[in-house]
């Protein structure tokens, strides 16, 4: 394997795999220490951890809103 071809592994390696990028390679997910955990964990994973956390705080915030509109209308 020559020098280009190991630096474009080792920048897509770092791109795909390196922290981050909520992925981890086959190595990792087939891992023995992953199948014995009682939480299982998918190879790949596309979820922001921050996207539920947004969407909890505007679900609360449209509920307070609701509440409070819907008060004032039954008074």
């Amino acid at each position: 394997m020559g020098l280009h071809q190991q630096t474009a592994q080792a920048f897509l390696y770092k791109h795909l795999y390196g922290p981050g990028s909520n992925r981890v390679d086959a190595n990792e997910f087939f891992s023995l220490e992953n199948k014995k955990n009682p939480v299982k964990k998918a190879a790949v994973q596309f979820v922001d951890k921050t996207w539920g956390l947004e969407k909890k705080q505007k679900a609360a915030k449209f509920k307070k809103c609701w509440l409070a509109a819907n008060m004032k209308s039954l008074v």
